[in-house]
């Protein structure tokens, strides 16, 4: 979280994950929420209920289910679930981004394919509240850590451990907590499952309105 300090400095989710069979895809510059699929997706009928926001507000928090990709040739499917926010500023790239907030579940199976329950809640996490009007959006990662190696200052997959990114989420003061539906841990390139060039993020630019976030870092 240390790292995030740095990119005060400098300026600083259409749908994207790496691709299986090894083809990089081009980033949508495009602001977006993530999209509820709550009533086609493999785990039931809507995301469970939120749990508690750090700030107050339930908008602060993604929920949503992750699990297997049946078409996946990976071995092995247990292992710790990570969540990762990071900041989507062109800054640490080479890294997924700059962390936000991380959640962790140990010991989670998904060998049997049911859709696992996630949530994260941004607030919970460097600098409070960081709302997308003020802060612009972050990067939904998933990562199914098999060797029990990552942390959130060594997020990036290793080759083969099933992964997932939603690029570009907003998250505002005026919405309601955001349901992903199920996403599939599709991904399995390794790091270039978070990575991403700096140049083709753009830089972060104020709402036309505020939410009063705890800290700003938008133009």
């Amino acid at each position: 979280m240390e790292r995030l300090g740095m990119a005060l400095f400098g300026v600083a989710l259409a749908a994207c994950s790496g691709d299986k069979n090894g083809e990089s895809q081009n980033q949508d510059d495009s602001q977006t929420k993530v999209t509820d699929d709550s009533d086609t997706k493999t785990g039931g009928d809507g995301c469970v209920s939120p749990g508690a926001s750090t700030c107050g507000n339930a908008g602060s928090i993604i929920r949503g289910y992750v699990a297997k990709d049946p078409s996946s040739t990976v071995s092995g499917w247990s292992g710790n679930l990570w969540v990762f926010l990071t900041h989507y500023w062109p800054s640490k790239g080479e890294l997924g981004g700059l962390v936000k907030a991380s959640k962790l579940y140990e010991n989670v199976d998904l060998e049997d394919g049911e859709p696992f329950p996630f949530e994260i809640d941004m607030c919970d996490g460097a600098f409070g509240a960081m709302w997308s009007e003020d802060n612009c959006g972050y990067n939904l990662e998933l990562l199914l850590d098999k060797n029990g190696n990552a942390t959130p200052e060594n997020r990036l997959p290793d080759d083969l451990e099933p992964a997932h990114k939603v690029e570009n989420v907003l998250i505002s003061c005026e919405d309601d907590s955001q349901c992903t539906g199920t996403l599939l841990l599709d991904c399995k390139r390794g790091a270039p499952c978070f990575q991403f060039e700096n140049k083709d993020i753009p830089d972060c630019e104020c709402a036309a309105s505020t939410c009063n976030s705890d800290y700003y870092n938008c133009n």
